[in-house]
């Protein structure tokens, strides 16, 4: 017989049994169903990479060490510092800047409150992102502080507050109170840089000014470290090897600035710290984000949790397995004794734990959706607010067929093994003793309670 054959007699089986069933498949669902829940978190917010064009291509650029000045975020920069980068590096196609804020955006009578980027001319080129309506910024968006008064849509946020009105492009909106000129709309799916956030709106970095209502101008300022600075490696380059040729760069503007007059008062303790910092060349195909140094300890070990969670629920499976199988010990011996091979008789029997498991992890996603929702509200609420999807996607899909698929010979295979292995005479006798299984199978059930036990502790 064939898998399809397994399959029929299979569900056939399983049928005869309903309660077993029931019970099996909402055990499974259980673990499956926070396995996935958890996982959806953890991609969303840690392991996704951007949709971009060729993500692993993308680094993010840090300063490691002690910095003098100010500083408003992980890994960031002044923009001077993105400028000298941008104008004398050997190993990038192309580089970038970006600033996430949280902005109030006035448009038909209403305000709201939006996630806004600030962003350089080079951002949308260097991604790759094209747009899905209008057009984008370029690099003469940095041209002219304060003088390009634009803004850029994101593809979610034009279709949820304009309704996906083309008609949105050449037409004015305020962000906080400054009023900028719609050019375009950002390519569907593309969210911007910032793991676990929306971006709504795209502005020009050179409005940093007036939309941040700050009295300095940042561009301008070197002891002002607030902006993230990205590249695109050219073909062949390694970030081992950009590393090595942004060091030298990096060090002369660390010497030039310590000749700055801002560094007068310095003590020569603080000057000798800073001369000693270095540039590092983190991955950037998954973006930036605050969040990893804080959720990444906390998710792995909720991802753990719930991994035990489904082992446990493995374990009480193959404890009914091992039951139903001792219940069933005359059907195998007689298709053993009839010439049916152990193996093909073991492969049967682990579709069915095959099965279960896929019917489980149906239930699960159900399951899941409505417990991603559960950890979404319990999270703390932020300005701009997290960004994620409770939706089935295909990842989460995907996740879920290879843990059911994964998890149905887990705790289907040592049972059917051991199920394959009566003692013929006996059982096809009608002995007592078959009924309630033989040593093997009374040790084995007592190792999975006694793993069940120990998993639940």
């Amino acid at each position: 017989m064939g898998l399809t054959a397994d399959l029929r007699y299979a569900f056939r089986t399983l049928a005869k049994s309903p309660v077993f069933s029931l019970v099996a498949v909402v055990s499974l669902a259980l673990g499956i169903g926070a396995n996935t829940a958890v996982f959806s978190l953890m991609d969303q917010l840690l392991l996704r990479l951007l949709p971009v064009k060729d993500p692993a291509r993308l680094v993010e650029l840090a300063g490691i060490g002690d910095h003098y000045g100010s500083n408003r975020g992980v890994n960031a920069m002044s923009y001077p510092m993105y400028a000298d980068f941008r104008d004398r590096n050997p190993v990038f196609e192309g580089m970038f800047c970006t600033y996430q804020t949280p902005i109030s955006v006035s448009f038909g009578g209403r305000t709201e409150r939006a996630g806004g980027e600030l962003v350089s001319g080079t951002y949308f080129p260097v991604l790759g992102v094209k747009a899905a309506l209008g057009r984008l910024f370029t690099p003469e968006q940095d041209k002219t502080p304060e003088g390009e008064p634009y803004a850029v849509l994101g593809y979610d946020y034009w279709r949820a507050r304009f309704g996906g009105d083309p008609g949105v492009v050449g037409k004015a909106i305020l962000v906080n109170d400054q009023k900028l000129t719609v050019i375009g709309v950002a390519a569907r799916g593309f969210d911007g840089v910032e793991r676990g956030f929306s971006t709504q709106i795209f502005m020009p970095v050179a409005m940093q000014k007036p939309i941040m209502a700050e009295r300095e101008d940042l561009l301008k300022k070197r002891r002002e470290r607030w902006i993230n600075v990205f590249g695109r490696l050219k073909p062949g380059v390694s970030a081992t090897q950009a590393k090595a040729a942004l060091q030298p760069i990096f060090h002369d503007m660390l010497v030039m600035e310590v000749a700055q007059p801002e560094f007068a008062k310095a003590p020569a303790y603080s000057r000798r710290q800073f001369l000693k910092m270095t540039v590092d060349v983190l991955p950037g195909g998954r973006g930036h984000s605050m969040l990893a140094m804080f959720m990444q300890t906390p998710m792995t070990a909720m991802m753990a949790m719930v991994g035990l969670v489904l082992l446990i629920a493995c374990a009480n499976v193959a404890s009914l397995m091992v039951a139903r199988a001792a219940a069933r010990q005359k059907e195998i011996a007689l298709r053993l004794a009839l010439g049916a091979g152990r193996l093909r008789i073991a492969r049967q029997l682990v579709v069915e734990s095959v099965l279960l498991s896929l019917a489980g992890g149906t239930l699960g996603l159900l399951i899941a959706s409505g417990t991603v929702n559960v950890l979404i509200g319990i999270l703390p609420q932020i300005d701009p607010p997290l960004r994620i999807s409770s939706d089935l996607d295909s990842r989460m899909l995907l996740f879920t067929l290879a843990i059911s698929v994964a998890t149905g010979v887990l705790f289907g295979l040592i049972p059917a093994l051991q199920a394959t292995r009566p003692d013929l005479a006996p059982v096809l006798k009608d002995q007592a003793g078959s009924l309630t299984g033989g040593g093997g199978q009374v040790n084995l059930r007592k190792v999975l309670v006694s793993a069940q036990v120990a998993l639940s502790l």
